[in-house]
């Protein structure tokens, strides 16, 4: 099911010139230029699947944020509170009080991403940018659409990342605001 896709004509064509290639170095007595450049083929190959199968920490805790978006979009509280801390009494707080307060729309966005993995891979630093709408169920569904920028700092416990500390920071400034601070 990969080949149907976008790329369809582009895998075909680079099938067609391979085998356009492969024809002319035979028939020229190239073939050692074609044994190279097969070579390359599998060496870039290999360098892809390494990329691809090697997770490093850094990439856990981003995947980790999209699994918490995800929850918060579905409104899902429990999810949400389970990436956090059970030491994060105040980010814990306020996610369950925010939760009873509004609905995050599905046209969250996350953007601006960076993640910085320290202390021997038990502690990260992740900043990203949320932009997306939120209604209010108890004002007759109003809804606004808010950019926020936030920064989560994880530590690992039991084997798993935890977030630790919540930061909410004004997205145009950088100043520090609280977490349920309109802006």
């Amino acid at each position: 099911m990969w080949l149907v896709s976008y790329l369809q004509p582009l895998w075909i064509a680079f099938g067609v010139a391979t085998i356009a290639c492969a024809g002319w170095a035979v028939i020229s007595g190239r073939a050692k230029y074609l044994a190279v450049a097969g070579v390359c083929l599998l060496l870039g190959a290999a360098t892809f699947g390494a990329d691809w199968y090697v997770v490093t920490e850094a990439e856990k805790v981003e995947a980790h944020i999209d699994e918490l978006a995800a929850a918060a979009v579905a409104g899902d509280t429990e999810k949400v509170l389970s990436f956090l801390s059970p030491t994060a009494v105040l980010p814990r707080t306020s996610v369950a009080f925010g939760f009873n307060l509004v609905t995050i729309e599905d046209d969250l966005r996350l953007t601006d991403r960076s993640t910085e993995v320290t202390a021997n891979d038990t502690q990260a630093l992740s900043d990203f940018r949320a932009n997306g709408t939120v209604r209010v169920p108890q004002l007759a569904g109003a809804s606004k659409h808010f950019a926020t920028k936030w920064q989560l700092v994880w530590r690992k416990e039991a084997g798993e990342w935890k977030i630790t500390e919540v930061r909410r920071f004004n997205p145009i400034t950088g100043e520090p605001i609280g977490l349920l601070d309109r802006m």
